[in-house]
């Protein structure tokens, strides 16, 4: 019961930090980043709790947050970066599409250079295929969103990444790999040129039926496709939804009534047993009284 209200407080600090940002431009550009590393320290300890209800608060509270203040974010999310990754893998569903949701709206609206070698030491050494496969998705998205001059400096790290994703064992994450390439070689033909000649014949084949697929023009479409149903998967959470207009993507997290209900595990069950019993014996009292009443009428 006390870890209970615990993570029911924490859950609430964390919509009370939305509300915040909610406030205007001078909480956004004065006030809350000074709080930034004391609250990074903070997230990174609620996301290795593994509570579902805490860390999904948490997950859109930090997309909120890198959609408001964009670059500001950028120490925040390098801190923190690892363990959102890390959740990818973990077997609650809810769990897992926080994490993924979250990572993918970071690397849209948070461009820090220093993301990317976390990003690709990550796509290159994990042994998680959900992990990889994930990555090689982000990927296609960092490719798509990003400017040219902000990746310039780790483009080698990216090639590597990229040739690691093509021949990667998971098909998900070759096949994300394979439109990444296309999107890699709008900002660097002479890389991606390099890399095509590496690769094996095969791989070459399935690369170019991606492009003639529509795979190497289309994926800012496909990319945006995914966004869009992270939005809405993000929406669905029970505990809090993120109001949207048609005009944009993602907008103020306010609480919905199902956030008053109380979890199974809150519940006594003793207590329920108890109020259960006194429930029948009230009923046959008031039967035992009413057929007396009608045998004196009698």
């Amino acid at each position: 019961m006390f870890l209970f209200f615990l993570f029911s407080i924490i859950s609430l600090q964390l919509k009370n930090i939305r509300s915040l940002l909610m406030l205007g431009p001078q909480t956004q550009t004065t006030l809350f980043p000074q709080y930034l590393k004391d609250l990074s320290i903070a997230f990174l300890d609620i996301l290795k709790e593994l509570r579902s209800q805490v860390i999904r608060e948490a997950c859109i509270t930090f997309v909120y947050m890198s959609k408001t203040l964009r670059n500001k974010l950028d120490q925040f999310s390098i801190y923190i970066l690892q363990e959102l990754i890390n959740l990818i893998q973990n077997s609650a569903k809810v769990i897992s599409s926080a994490g993924t949701i979250a990572l993918k709206f970071v690397i849209k609206y948070t461009h820090a250079p220093k993301l990317i070698p976390i990003l690709t030491q990550n796509l290159m050494q994990s042994k998680s295929k959900d992990i990889r496969a994930t990555l090689c998705e982000v990927m296609c998205l960092l490719y798509e969103e990003w400017a040219t001059r902000t990746l310039e400096k780790n483009a080698t790290a990216l090639r590597d990444a990229l040739k690691k994703g093509l021949s990667d064992a998971d098909v998900d994450a070759r096949r994300y790999s394979r439109r990444a390439y296309w999107a890699f070689q709008r900002h660097f033909p002479s890389l991606a040129g390099e890399l095509y000649q590496q690769l094996d014949s095969a791989t070459q084949r399935a690369v170019d039926r991606e492009r003639d697929d529509g795979g190497g023009n289309n994926g800012t479409g496909s990319m945006g496709a995914s966004l869009r149903g992270s939005n809405s998967s993000l929406n669905s959470m029970p505990g809090s939804v993120l109001r949207r207009k048609q005009t944009s993507g993602l907008r103020s997290p306010v609480a919905s009534p199902s956030a008053n209900f109380r979890s199974v595990s809150a519940v006594d069950t003793q207590a329920a047993q108890r109020a259960r019993a006194r429930a029948q014996y009230s009923s046959l009292a008031r039967l035992k009284v009413t057929s007396g009443t009608a045998s004196l009428r009698k």
